[in-house]
């Protein structure tokens, strides 16, 4: 049986309903309703009684359709009021699920094992749905690899900038060393002869402690020469996606900077992209797979409780907006830095608390928290409001 034929019989015409309402017609309706219900009540072993089935019966006996010769038969009041209190028993057996719900939640099975052709407006709003989800997800693994390699080359290149003014701080000790030593040897040795011996072994000495230093800052200097060219390429595949803005490494003139100016500009440029990434785009990004994830979830357990309706799909766009507000501004709350961070020192108690495990989920897991779950975002409001409420409220004396 094809689900989805019988769910568009069901829909109604776009007409006003009570121009168009025929009573038998409505009465041929609820008894296909009914039948459905009393089977997903079996299916579900779900106990219906007996006299209900008999009123279901009986009323469609009446309206099954006469003979050629014969006049048309309409229930009798007795028989509409024993069916209707038919009908509303079996909504209550079947509840939460609803004849739409059955439906829906059947023709979603039919389509994804192929059994019906037919594409239900429900069907297409769940594999939207699917398909949402999965695409948020690539584009965030693929910028957190992005965001990665950035990081990373930015860290390395730190570190070998600090490594570089040590091994330089290191070898101008030994030359300082070096010329003390020498200058002691003037200022101590009158013989000529002498003298040159003493020079040249303060400065064999001085070789022997810079040389290995030496090899290890051309070593550095090579490090840092790669990770300023990856440092390079790396903007470039960022700068070519934002085509709309020209940056300072793109203007005119770049080119004849010296290459020390040229480093720290990508450099700089750079740190404000990664920063960009790490405290705008990933935190709105995890929230809004957060919050794809509910959708999802929900919705599977809407199918398996066979509650799934059109309004709870209808809702599920207003869900992905608020998972996705929330929890950007739950990772703006605790982000290190953050001028919107508050200080839990300066925080009651149960903020003080909450806060306190937000930072220690950091930014990204907390937005994809408060995305998921958006009752943690207007919790934490309710009880930022209830915590400045007590403080203007004043017993009276």
């Amino acid at each position: 049986m094809d689900f989805m034929k019988l769910i568009h019989g069901f829909k109604p015409n776009d007409n006003d309903l009570l121009e168009t309402y025929d009573h038998k017609t409505s009465l041929e309706t609820a008894v296909k309703e009914a039948h459905i219900m009393v089977r997903f009540a079996s299916e579900h072993k779900k106990n219906v009684d007996d006299a209900d089935i008999i009123a279901i019966s009986a009323m469609q006996s009446v309206l099954t359709p006469p003979p050629k010769n014969g006049l048309e038969a309409y229930p009798t009041p007795q028989q509409e009021v024993a069916f209707w209190k038919a009908y509303e028993n079996l909504a209550t057996i079947i509840a939460p699920a609803t004849v739409e719900s059955i439906l829906m939640t059947r023709g979603l099975c039919e389509e994804m094992t192929g059994e019906s052709k037919t594409r239900s407006p429900a069907g297409r709003k769940v594999r939207w749905y699917k398909w949402f989800t999965l695409i948020t997800f690539g584009v965030l693994f693929v910028l957190q690899i992005f965001w990665f390699f950035g990081n990373q080359t930015i860290t390395d290149l730190e570190a070998i900038n600090q490594s570089i003014i040590v091994l330089e701080n290191q070898i101008s000790a030994i030359h300082a060393a070096e010329s003390k030593n020498l200058d002691e040897a003037n200022n101590n040795t009158a013989d000529v002869n002498k003298l040159a011996r003493s020079k040249d072994i303060i400065e064999r000495k001085s070789a022997e402690k810079s040389y290995p230093l030496l090899n290890q800052l051309t070593n550095k200097e090579h490090m840092q020469e790669a990770a300023n060219l990856s440092l390079k390429a790396w903007n470039r595949v960022w700068s070519g996606f934002v085509f709309f803005i020209t940056y300072s490494f793109d203007q005119e003139g770049f080119s004849r900077l010296n290459p020390y100016t040229q480093n720290r500009v990508e450099y700089k440029a750079a740190l404000s992209t990664l920063s960009a990434l790490s405290n705008l785009i990933l935190p709105l990004l995890f929230a809004l797979l957060g919050s794809a994830v509910y959708v999802l979830r929900s919705i599977s357990q809407h199918i398996e409780n066979n509650d799934l309706s059109s309004s709870t799909l209808t809702r599920m766009p207003s869900r992905l907006i608020l998972g996705m507000i929330s929890g950007v501004a739950m990772s703006w709350l605790i982000m290190p830095g953050s001028p919107s961070a508050p200080s839990i020192s300066n925080t009651s108690g149960d903020i003080a608390q909450t806060l306190g495990l937000l930072k220690s989920l950091g930014p990204w897991l907390t937005a994809f928290v408060a995305g998921y779950s958006v009752e943690i975002f207007f919790s934490f409001l309710d009880t930022i409001i209830l915590s400045f409420t007590k403080k203007k409220t004043h017993p009276v004396q």
